[in-house]
């Protein structure tokens, strides 16, 4: 991603930790990450460009963006043993 120009960060908590997702765009691409206490969680990142999601919602009704902060979230909450 070049120069980000947006960036949204949603709290939650997993085994009694506060976590964060953060949501980067720079206003082509889009890219997801779980983060504590401001590091990565793991070397995970969830990407895709500002065009994919709106085919894709406008196509099926999904929010893409919603589904890549869903499974940032799940890849805390039930480690794959990367954490």
């Amino acid at each position: 991603m070049t120069g980000i120009c947006h960036i949204e960060r949603k709290p939650f908590f997993a085994f009694g930790r506060k976590y964060e997702i953060q949501i980067a765009s720079d206003g082509i691409d889009i890219e997801v990450r779980a983060l504590k206490d401001g590091e990565p969680v793991n070397g995970m990142r969830y990407t895709a460009t500002l065009k994919q999601a709106f085919k894709v919602r406008a196509t099926t009704g999904v929010d893409l963006v919603d589904q890549l902060i869903r499974l940032a979230k799940e890849h805390v909450e039930y480690p794959i043993g990367w954490n």
